[in-house]
């Protein structure tokens, strides 16, 4: 037994290091782990689009929603090149984050315009001219009362226009954000 007690002693301040060591890489890890993108810590709620905004692609737009000059949201948009979908969300923030609020997020493929016999390159029905009044030939959305976002919604539309439109109801009030109705993100 006196060997044994007089042997660890002299490891003692071999593991001392190595336990801390150990410790140090535990915590890491641990914070290395929490950190994620932005849209994977948008786990999709029931309603939401999880098959195509399993991987929503690249973020290709936020736009703000704002009460008063006071940002309390944003609605952001993702475009995924390899299977052509874009994906939405509507997300609370600031002094709107606390809480359940409604919240709304719409993305439409826009249509061509009535007797708008241009646009011959994008798909049958739909337009790749940015900036006029969306006419959408097809819509997803995702309204309810949420604590922190609304979404996912995902359309096909590559090489076509859609438009973007999220809201926050705060304090009584609702509030928009988005693409105004318009084209916009007329990919190829």
């Amino acid at each position: 037994m006196y060997y044994l007690k007089t042997g660890l002693k002299k490891y003692r301040w071999r593991l001392i290091p190595q336990l801390l060591l150990a410790a140090i890489v535990a915590v890491v890890l641990a914070a290395g782990s929490a950190q994620t993108s932005q849209a994977a810590s948008l786990a999709p709620q029931v309603g939401g689009d999880t098959t195509h905004c399993a991987n929503p692609g690249a973020l290709v737009d936020v736009y703000p929603i704002t009460a008063h000059d006071t940002r309390i949201g944003e609605v952001d948009l993702y475009y995924n090149r390899s299977t052509g979908y874009n994906c939405a969300w509507t997300r609370a923030s600031g002094p709107a984050s606390s809480g359940t609020k409604e919240m709304r997020v719409f993305l439409d493929v826009c249509g061509k315009a009535v007797g708008d016999p241009s646009d011959h390159t994008a798909p049958s029905g739909t337009t790749n001219k940015p900036g006029v009044p969306c006419n959408p030939s097809e819509q997803d959305y995702d309204t309810g009362n949420y604590h922190s976002y609304a979404g996912p919604v995902a359309v096909s539309a590559k090489g076509v226009c859609i438009a973007i439109t999220g809201s926050i109801q705060w304090k009584g009030t609702v509030y928009w954000g988005g693409s105004d109705s318009k084209t916009s993100h007329c990919g190829s």
